[in-house]
């Protein structure tokens, strides 16, 4: 199944913007008669309602003086008999015919989108190709790696998934379990060279080239490097992306970092002091 849509994945791509399209317009359509069903039952309401008011309005100017309070009070409560009428009867209709306007729509709405998907994601998948993607933080033993790369429908990535991605800028700081039991993470020279710089971060992320290998114990805490199609990116992973420094910081860093963030939500209650006994500021 996989190889046919694989065969047609080019006709896929001409076809499939008109036929999200035609989806789309679809889902629209729904919408859109609802609405009209809705105003229109409002309309049909309410021109009865100004139809009853002015017929009433006619017959009190032909009335005398003094049976004028008569009529109105009279075509009062027929006007409200009659509006009752005409919900009452709307509400039968919609009761004998099982209508809901708005569940109704709304499955219908959700039925279509189903349908939509059904055609999306596994077009997607072609569209989209598999790739090795690494999932951080060092809290899966093998077997959980495993079962975290599973759950993105992918598998663990081979080495030679690995090295396909070095060859293309894969670059993470961090070990990954892999197929085999192997663990693995990519460091580009660029990189690499960057850290020489840095004193005390030289070998951070190891060497350039694949790092890592065998591993006996398979209960050691790493990530997972996975191999399959890779999530979408969200908000948070943007931003994770703009704050990602270049490499892992020190325990010592780490320990400073946090004092400058308790400082931080506590500078109001820190005093300043001002540049001399007649001004806040230089040059002030």
């Amino acid at each position: 199944m996989e190889n046919t849509i694989k065969t047609d994945a080019t006709s896929i791509k001409n076809t499939s913007l008109s036929d999200f399209s035609a989806v789309d317009t679809k889902i629209q359509e729904i919408k859109i008669s609802t609405t009209s069903w809705i105003i229109a039952g409002c309309t049909i309401v309410s021109a009865i309602f100004i139809y009853i008011l002015l017929s009433q309005s006619n017959a009190t100017n032909t009335t005398t003086s003094t049976d004028v309070s008569t009529a109105v009070s009279t075509g009062g409560y027929g006007i409200y008999f009659l509006i009752g009428s005409v919900i009452i009867i709307i509400i039968y209709l919609l009761y004998k015919y099982k209508i809901n306007l708005w569940t109704d729509a709304d499955e219908d709405v959700r039925s279509v989108e189903k349908e939509f998907k059904q055609i999306i994601n596994p077009i997607e998948n072609v569209l989209r190709e598999k790739q090795v993607f690494h999932i951080p933080s060092n809290t899966y033993n093998y077997t959980d790696a495993k079962a975290v790369c599973t759950a993105y429908g992918s598998e663990l990535a081979s080495y030679n998934e690995i090295s396909d991605a070095f060859g293309k800028g894969a670059d993470w700081c961090s070990y990954g379990w892999s197929e085999g039991q192997m663990a693995f993470f990519p460091t580009q020279e660029e990189k690499w060279n960057d850290l020489q710089k840095v004193k005390g971060h030289e070998h951070d992320c190891g060497r350039p080239g694949i790092n890592g290998g065998y591993i006996a114990n398979p209960n050691v805490r790493f990530g997972a490097n996975c191999f399959g199609y890779k999530p979408a990116i969200t908000l948070e992973d943007s931003a994770n992306m703009s704050n990602r420094p270049l490499y892992p910081k020190t325990s010592e860093e780490i320990k400073f970092d946090s004092k400058v963030s308790y400082y931080k939500n506590k500078l109001k209650d820190i005093l300043v002091a001002p540049f001399n006994n007649a001004s806040w500021s230089e040059g002030v």
